[in-house]
């Protein structure tokens, strides 16, 4: 927890810290709650001669967007190569209420530029579609979610469908479960034959490659 990290900083002399959060695109909701919560834990633990600084957002960088992208190439080896033209790209993110967004939260324009992105620098020349997930409550959500679009797809007669967790940088309950297991049984009923997840992202070189510039960018300026 942030206060035991502090502890811990606190413990060791260290008075120079550079916030990195696993979120690649901004949102209120997550970097600016976890930034909160480290200011909060800050004025509690009273380590007033702590430095840090953090990084927003790196949405673009180039090596994270390689990462997803070799991620992908992993995915698409699976598929049996005469079938491989057959395959629907479907990009999806975590949702977040409508009512965030248009109270200038920028997180969904941060994911469509990390989705076109990707399906500009891979060249993969298929199919391609972004939609959202794991809706919370009764308020109006980002759409279209991962069920309406492989419920769409499958009425349209789409028979292999590739889920990218965009925005997920390690494997949890939304991935391995909602994604690799609910919608799967959806995609079934829905008659897609082929139905796949492309890795999330983890320890991917890349990616660990990306953290550590962005890290060092910030150790250096």
């Amino acid at each position: 927890m942030t206060g035991e990290a502090l502890r811990s900083l606190r413990e060791e002399g260290i008075n120079r810290v550079v916030l990195l959060p696993l979120y690649p695109q901004y949102s209120r909701t997550t970097t600016g709650s976890s930034v909160n919560e480290w200011n909060r834990a800050l004025r509690r633990g009273g380590v007033g001669d702590l430095s840090f600084e953090t990084v927003d957002e790196y949405c673009e960088h180039p090596l994270y967007v390689q990462a997803i992208i070799r991620n992908i190439g992993i995915a698409l080896a699976r598929v049996p190569a005469p079938d491989r033209q057959r395959v629907h790209l479907v990009f999806s993110a975590h949702g977040t209420p409508v009512s965030l967004v248009e109270s200038g939260d920028p997180y969904q324009q941060q994911i469509l530029r990390t989705y076109r992105s990707v399906v500009r620098d891979g060249g993969f020349g298929l199919e391609h579609h972004v939609c959202y997930q794991s809706k919370v409550g009764p308020q109006r959500w980002l759409e279209p979610s991962l069920v309406a679009t492989v419920e769409r797809l499958g009425s349209e007669g789409v028979s292999h469908v590739i889920v990218v967790p965009i925005a997920f940088v390690s494997d949890h309950s939304e991935t391995l479960y909602e994604i690799n297991m609910e919608v799967r049984r959806e995609a079934r009923r829905c008659g897609i034959r082929y139905y796949d997840m492309s890795p999330a992202l983890n320890t991917n070189p890349l990616f660990i490659r990306a953290l550590a510039d962005l890290v060092m960018r910030k150790v250096a300026a």
